[in-house]
């Protein structure tokens, strides 16, 4: 019975840290040849700056043992959340998204004023990566291909919440 509580509070604990987020905010900026997973530990949006022509190649070899999603934008809505681990967005025109950071709020479809909203433009065939709990806005939804990316605990923490 004790080693069951005890498997049941480090589940809750590593689950606890998928909400503590960077208190600053960075752009990291990559090409293919210079990714490296550690980038994603940042919880930092990533910009994939390279033309990438087959996504499914890059997404495939990438996060193959993770769960992926296609995605629509909820048009019904200014600002979405990501509830993915990551939010793969794959541009197929030039566009800008629009990104708050995770742990604000977004009260009425605005961000509070007095934190920063980024804007990042995007390049045909240019990838950006989303973290957890970020918001995003996207200007024109018709440009870009959205891919939720799940771990096993992002997976079952969005059917809890």
């Amino acid at each position: 019975m004790k080693i069951f509580i005890f498997i049941l509070l480090f589940v809750i604990l590593y689950a606890y840290c998928y909400f503590v987020y960077p208190r600053h905010i960075s752009i990291i900026q990559a090409s293919l040849s210079e990714f490296n997973f550690n980038m994603l530990l940042e919880r930092q949006p990533l910009v994939i700056q390279d033309n990438i022509k087959d996504i499914f190649t890059v997404l495939n070899s990438w996060f193959s043992i993770n769960i992926i999603e296609d995605l629509e934008f909820d048009q019904n809505r200014l600002w979405n959340i990501n509830f993915h681990k990551y939010l793969y967005c794959y541009s197929t025109e030039d566009t800008e998204i629009l990104l708050y950071k995770a742990g604000n709020t977004v009260t009425g479809d605005t961000p509070d004023n007095t934190e920063p909203v980024i804007a990042i433009k995007l390049k045909k065939n240019q990838s950006l990566i989303i973290p957890y709990r970020w918001y995003y806005n996207i200007k024109n939804i018709n440009s870009i291909k959205l891919y939720g990316i799940h771990d096993y605990v992002t997976y079952i923490l969005d059917i809890i919440i």
